[in-house]
């Protein structure tokens, strides 16, 4: 097992609003900055509310913030990880022929390789699966997109996620089953939409807690996992 000990170098974290720090109850409270505090790292947070993983350019006028490579740092040695915490918006959005698990994956690969070519090694990229939350409404017309996404969708952009992890053997942060199988899930969101204070301080837990170890490309399904049908509220 390798544990996680920034041994007082950067840390960057790119995501959406839940990376930024939303509800957090205060930037000092967000995962990420917990996560440094508690491991001896620096914090760059890079997390914008709203944004995606998938341009949105073309998007029905929707014209979100994605994620560009261009603002990923040079590795130096003054650099412990990187973190990418994306798909919850692209899910909200829910373009069957433009964002769409299968587009989100091919995009989370180019993004990986992106960050490769700036001297980030495979096993020093966290890929964060995203949040979960139960038998929630997901509210429609998003940029004039009638497509509600379904716990069927959601779960098919997490194994996206877990499967570029896999392929590219960077660090699986599978968040999203962690939290559906926490025994205080129903605390960590007070308006439904977002992971509060409960919800930032179980993720910078859990993450404290990972094995950094490369994820392999031999599938194992997380230990009590299963799939739940319903909903998913907009998150990011």
């Amino acid at each position: 097992m390798i544990a996680l000990d920034f041994e007082g170098k950067i840390a960057v974290f790119f995501g959406d609003s839940m990376t930024e720090g939303y509800l957090a109850g205060g930037y000092a409270n967000r995962w990420s900055s917990l996560l440094c505090a508690e491991r001896n790292g620096i914090e760059d947070n890079q997390g914008v509310g709203g944004a995606c993983l998938q341009s949105t350019v073309s998007t029905l006028g929707c014209n979100r913030a994605w994620f560009d490579v261009e603002l990923v740092p040079e590795k130096t040695s003054a650099h412990g990880r990187l973190f990418l915490a994306y798909g919850t918006n692209d899910l909200l959005i829910n373009i069957t022929n433009l964002l769409n698990p299968t587009n989100f994956k091919l995009t989370l690969n180019r993004a990986v390789l992106g960050c490769i070519e700036k001297g980030w090694q495979a096993e020093d990229i966290v890929i964060h699966t995203g949040y979960w939350f139960p038998n929630l409404g997901f509210s429609v017309g998003e940029c004039g997109v009638t497509q509600a996404p379904t716990r069927e969708i959601a779960d098919a952009y997490v194994q996206a996620a877990i499967d570029v992890a896999r392929q590219q053997h960077c660090v699986l942060a599978d968040v999203y089953h962690a939290m559906q199988l926490a025994p205080n899930l129903n605390q960590m969101s007070a308006e439904g939409l977002h992971i509060n204070q409960v919800g930032h301080r179980f993720v910078a837990d859990f993450l404290k807690a990972l094995d950094y170890t490369p994820a392999s490309d031999v599938i194992t399904p997380p230990a009590g996992s299963f799939a739940v049908r319903g909903r998913i509220a907009r998150l990011g």
